[in-house]
C-alpha cells in the first residue's frame, strides 16, 4: 500500500492528522488515484449527511464542514517526528551497550530530516523532550 493507500485508511477511520497530510499529497498530486476517488466519495458522502441533509443551525455548519471532510479534531503538527522516535526508542529497548541516543543525535537526526524546521534551534530539545514525555 503506497502513502496515500496508508493515510486514506487512517482519515476513513477518523484521524484528523491523516486527513490532514492526505489533503497534501491530493493538492501536490501525488496521491493514487484510486485514493483520490475514494476519499471524494466519502467526503462527498459526509457532506451530504451532516450539511446538507443535516438540520443543523447555520453558526454549526462550519464545525460540521471540518468533521465532513475529515479536518474535526486535533492536527499533530509534529507526528512525522513522534513516529521516528518511537522507532529509535525500540532500537534502545533492545538494551544493547553503547546503542543510546543522546538528546544531541536525536536533534540531529530529526533535523538532517527536515523535521522540526518551524521550531527556532534552541527549542528543539524541549519539543523532542515533550514529544517523548521526558519534559
Amino acid at each position: 500500500m503506497d502513502d496515500s493507500g496508508i493515510l486514506l485508511s487512517k482519515a476513513l477511520a477518523g484521524d484528523s492528522t491523516a486527513a490532514a497530510d492526505l489533503w497534501r499529497l491530493i493538492a501536490a498530486g501525488e496521491a493514487s488515484a484510486d485514493d483520490v476517488l475514494a476519499w471524494a466519495r466519502d467526503v462527498a458522502r459526509q457532506v451530504q449527511a451532516k450539511i446538507l441533509d443535516a438540520d443543523i443551525e447555520a453558526n454549526r455548519r462550519p464545525d460540521a464542514a471540518l468533521k465532513a471532510i475529515g479536518l474535526e479534531g486535533r492536527i499533530d503538527k509534529h507526528r512525522r517526528v513522534r513516529d521516528v522516535l518511537d522507532v529509535l526508542e525500540q532500537f534502545e529497548d533492545l538494551e544493547v551497550p553503547g546503542r543510546q541516543l543522546t538528546r544531541r543525535q536525536l536533534v540531529e537526526i530529526v533535523k538532517a530530516n527536515g523535521m522540526l524546521e518551524d521550531v527556532p534551534d534552541a527549542n528543539v530539545k524541549k519539543v523532542i523532550d515533550r514529544i517523548r514525555g521526558k519534559g
